[in-house]
């Protein structure tokens, strides 16, 4: 996982999942907001190379968690939902 949160304009995410082989790269952040330390990231974004699929993410960062819903569109066909869980492996958070 790799989040910038900048400024929603030119802000991005990338999301692998090894286990289903899933790959989100999004940069195209249409909204962040924040409550009760949870940082919530909506956008659109390309998974596995089909272009068109929106997401939402809930991140927090202490202790490290991480879910997504991505809802297909577009060319994407992909429907995937993560509940909020621990973070194992590599975790970066740009611009906090």
């Amino acid at each position: 996982l790799s989040l910038n949160v900048t400024a929603p304009t030119t802000g991005s995410l990338k999301y692998y999942y090894s286990r289903s082989r899933l790959s989100l790269n999004s940069t195209s952040i249409t909204g962040v907001s924040a409550s009760g330390g949870v940082a919530t990231v909506t956008g659109g974004g390309t998974v596995n190379g089909l272009a068109g699929c929106t997401f939402t993410a809930a991140v927090t960062d202490s202790p490290d968690k991480m879910g997504i819903t991505i809802v297909p569109g577009g060319y994407c066909t992909t429907s995937y939902i993560a509940p909020v869980s621990a973070v194992i492996g590599n975790y970066t958070v740009v611009g906090k």
